[in-house]
């Protein structure tokens, strides 16, 4: 039986006949249908030859699912031979290459999730952080200040009297690896390279208010801030916005 006569045992060569002087019979039928879904490719045929499906969509759908072409005559036996369980190399081969392209597609999406995450972590334990120094402040009746500091790729913070220096604070907390002050909005007092903000006996902010803003790779939409809204101590948390607000901050 010649190439173009035999058609994988499939169907009549009247539904692929439309598009045979572009294609060789051998393309067409040389995908080779598997013979689980012989019948949907029958199928297939059918609508093809009643002119329901073009000729080229139905070659390309009949080629996905039968995995690699030819597989039949590669794994029919020879004389003398027992036949062999398994897969093809070509079968091996575009397998893997789906994996990488699934892969290729998923692990940006994946990696900025990922990112966001840390990000939004970072926001939480400096907001928590700022509200135990409000706390101790008002339960042990003194002032107490809040000082932030980036040290070898990390964000540090620390919660200790008013009369002690940063400088001399020892018990400094590293917040989540990789998040860095961002270079715009973070507005507290600063001094020395350490952005403070202080708390009186009542929870009452001292001197001005500002903002805190962690970011990663990435635009400004991914930045996360804790904003010191109040001279009474009051704290919220906000978000990166692509415009500013009316005063000239991005992260609100």
């Amino acid at each position: 039986m010649g190439r173009s006569q035999h058609l994988c045992q499939l169907t009549d060569f009247a539904a692929f006949r439309p598009w045979h002087d572009a294609y060789s019979a051998e393309f067409a039928c040389g995908c080779a249908i598997v013979k689980p879904l012989r019948p949907l490719a029958e199928s297939i045929s059918v609508m093809g030859s009643q002119g329901h499906i073009p000729g080229q969509i139905r070659v390309i759908w009949l080629c996905i699912f039968t995995m690699t072409p030819y597989s039949q005559r590669l794994t029919r036996p020879t004389d003398g031979q027992t036949p062999s369980a398994g897969f093809t190399l070509i079968e091996g081969l575009i397998v893997v290459v789906i994996i990488g392209l699934l892969a290729a597609i998923a692990a940006p999406s994946f990696l900025g999730f990922w990112q966001q995450r840390k990000i939004n972590a970072t926001q939480d334990r400096v907001y928590l952080a700022m509200r135990a120094t409000q706390a101790e402040a008002m339960q042990q009746h003194q002032e107490r200040r809040f000082s932030l500091r980036e040290r070898d790729g990390y964000i540090e913070w620390a919660s200790h009297p008013e009369t002690t220096l940063a400088s001399q604070v020892t018990t400094w907390q590293p917040l989540v690896d990789g998040v860095v002050l961002a270079d715009i909005d973070n507005t507290l007092l600063a001094s020395g390279g350490i952005y403070y903000v202080r708390f009186d006996m009542h929870g009452n902010v001292k001197a001005r208010l500002g903002t805190v803003t962690v970011a990663m790779a990435g635009g400004k939409t991914t930045h996360r801030c804790v904003v010191v809204s109040t001279m009474i101590g009051a704290l919220r948390k906000g978000k990166g916005h692509t415009t500013a607000n009316s005063g000239n901050r991005f992260c609100y």
